[in-house]
């Protein structure tokens, strides 16, 4: 199964990659308002490299996020294939014992009637 790599897709990439880009979408998204006045640094601060590596490292959270929703859907198809092969192969018992069983009786009635023919 292969899967696209959505770290390389459509404008993720471009955060990655381009640093302009990234800064004018995070500034578009994060604003001095939104981070708390009490925390140690605002976005001035911070600066464009590290809002870019802030960008960077969100996007590969995603990505990570993303394949593991993906792996969970996968482990999950799974179980309930190996749960629907298990429930098959109880069956395939039972009929076995089932047929067993009557192989036994029958043999013991062959057994039974070439014992009476012998007599």
């Amino acid at each position: 199964m292969m899967t696209l790599d959505p770290v390389t897709q459509g404008s993720d990439r471009h955060l990655l990659t381009h640093k302009d880009y990234a800064m004018e979408v995070i500034e578009s998204i994060i604003k001095d308002k939104d981070v708390d006045p009490y925390a140690e640094q605002a976005t001035e601060k911070l600066g464009a490299s590290g809002l870019f590596n802030l960008a960077r490292a969100l996007v590969h959270m995603k990505a990570l996020q993303d394949r593991g929703i993906a792996k969970e859907g996968v482990i999950a198809h799974l179980h309930k294939c190996i749960k629907n092969l298990t429930d098959a192969q109880k069956q395939y018992k039972c009929a076995l014992r089932t047929l067993n069983q009557e192989v036994k009786e029958l043999r013991e009635k062959l057994e039974e009637k070439g014992r009476q023919k012998k007599e």
